[in-house]
């Protein structure tokens, strides 16, 4: 499907269009397992320790990718921060896969919590699935990573935690169909695919411990 997204212009500058655009930067799929990485973190462990658990993991699976991806769009290899092509996605979600992969067993070393190796195994099926997904259809990035954490923190602390993130599915739902950077379909699929992830999951009996 040939789409022209709205925020791809740096001329359009409509209010709209600059408050989505800085939604989807700040809740992109990295920062916001990032950031929930912390959330857990803080939760599981002391603070300082947890701080520095979280940054490990945000640095690896998060801070690399999105270096490599300024880098490359400074040079002019890519021309979209969020890699709406398919091709453009391969490098990058392969840099966080091995990225996560090396904070969960340095993280694992560490003694860390139980519940965030967890989520950053939750991370790298969510990732490596994606990045297979992305091999033949492009699918919505942002909501399966949002969808995954509402899902993730249902099962990990309470349904009241995860019904207090979901708001935010749909808000991602919405910004993300406003700015024309995916079909319903794909925005769908993202959802349906966050939460089989973290259904999978819970299967293994990750969250009866």
């Amino acid at each position: 499907m040939t789409r022209q997204p709205l925020d791809a212009n740096p001329n359009n500058t409509s209010p709209a269009v600059r408050a989505a655009r800085m939604y989807s930067n700040i809740f992109s799929p990295p920062s916001t397992f990032a950031l929930f990485g912390f959330i857990i973190a803080w939760v599981e462990l002391p603070f300082w320790r947890g701080t520095l658990h979280a940054a490990i993991f945000g640095f690896l699976s998060t801070l690399v990718p999105i270096l490599y991806i300024a880098y490359m769009l400074k040079i002019g290899k890519l021309d979209d921060l969020h890699l709406s092509q398919q091709r453009d996605r391969r490098i990058p979600y392969i840099i966080g896969i091995l990225g996560a992969m090396a904070a969960f067993f340095v993280l694992r070393a560490l003694g860390s919590s139980t519940l965030l190796l967890t989520f950053i195994q939750t991370n790298i099926i969510a990732i490596t699935l994606l990045a297979l997904i992305n091999t033949r259809w492009l699918i919505s990035a942002h909501t399966t990573s949002i969808t995954t954490i509402a899902a993730f923190a249902g099962f990990a602390f309470s349904p009241t935690a995860g019904l207090a993130i979901t708001p935010l599915v749909f808000l991602t739902f919405y910004i993300r169909l406003f700015l024309k950077r995916h079909s319903i379909t794909e925005m769908i699929s993202g959802i349906l695919l966050g939460i089989l992830i973290v259904l999978g999951v819970a299967a293994t009996g990750a969250f009866n411990g």
